[in-house]
């Protein structure tokens, strides 16, 4: 592009002029002052001129090479990919006492419809793969449960386990929710709220001593309604494993979860609600285990096909 511009600049067209026109140097004038160009007369463009076009262009496409480089040099974003593995346990949730009083019956009613599985499984940022754990909270469908009511904020209390889950990963893997949700693990100075996250705090936490150390916020969208889910992943820590997640499960102190649900009932009340460990744990069936039974039933279907025989 820059060499065609250059040619043009410095060889205008020549057009052949109308009868009664003469050439004067690199423009075309008529004699009374109309030629048929249009135009009483043509711009002369002298040498200078053409110079400072040229210059002007240069810079132009250095300029243009120098954003392109700098966007060629820009680090990629994150990716992150997830695989989420076997179940090992699951949680109910009880409400939180002094909240949903506007219509008591309708908040109690929620409590059993909703819940948390905790899964193993992967997670891979930058291709470097981390052990981890994925939290998958659910509204099931349900008296108390209308077509607004949903999990607008969702509060993790990791209790006394240390670096048992990594924060810096913490993110929103997945879900039949389709949100966008706000995560946050950043405390303000009194350390007793979430920033970023509207409540910043479990409502009613502090009768159950409930402290969270991250959590999730739908903001302006609806979250999980009834019929959905939504999937919140953490990398373990350095030196954990699933040994360690399993036992804070396990622990009535530990690895706490909390929601805050709105639009309840007829009258569209909110209430909070909390899942106390010890968590109800799901051991997987070793394969040996499951060959073990298969071999043991097809031997006992043989006896019997040979003392009918």
């Amino acid at each position: 592009m820059f060499f065609a511009l250059s040619w043009v600049s410095v060889h205008p067209m020549k057009r052949i002029p109308a009868a009664g026109n003469q050439f004067e140097g690199s423009r075309v004038v008529s004699a009374s002052q109309s030629s048929g160009w249009g135009m009483s007369r043509m711009k002369t463009v002298s040498f200078k001129e053409k110079q400072e076009m040229k210059r002007t262009i240069t810079k132009a496409m250095w300029a243009g090479c120098a954003v392109v480089a700098l966007l060629l040099a820009l680090p990629a974003a994150a990716d992150t990919t997830y695989d989420m593995g076997d179940l090992l346990g699951t949680g109910s949730f009880t409400l939180v006492a002094g909240t949903g009083k506007e219509d008591l019956p309708a908040a109690q009613g929620v409590a059993p419809l909703l819940s948390v599985d905790v899964n193993e499984g992967t997670l891979t940022r930058n291709g470097q793969s981390f052990a981890a754990a994925f939290f998958t909270f659910s509204l099931d469908p349900g008296a108390g449960v209308g077509t607004k009511t949903d999990i607008s904020e969702i509060y993790f209390d990791l209790g006394n386990t240390g670096n048992l889950l990594n924060l810096n990963t913490f993110n929103d893997a997945f879900g039949t929710a389709d949100t966008h949700w706000t995560t946050s693990t950043e405390l303000t100075t009194n350390g007793k709220n979430l920033e970023d996250i509207s409540p910043g705090h479990l409502s009613g936490g502090n009768a159950i001593t409930f402290s969270a150390e991250a959590g999730a916020d739908s903001g302006n969208q609806r979250g999980v309604q009834g019929g959905e889910n939504a999937t919140f992943a953490f990398a373990l820590g350095s030196s954990s494993d699933y040994e360690d997640l399993m036992a804070a499960m396990a622990d009535p102190v530990n690895l706490r979860f909390g929601v805050h649900v709105r639009a309840i009932g007829t009258n569209g009340i909110s209430a909070s609600y909390w899942a106390p460990n010890p968590m109800t744990p799901v051991v997987p069936v070793p394969a040996a285990a499951g060959l073990g039974v298969l071999g043991m039933s097809l031997l006992g279907f043989m006896r019997r096909r040979k003392v009918v025989a």
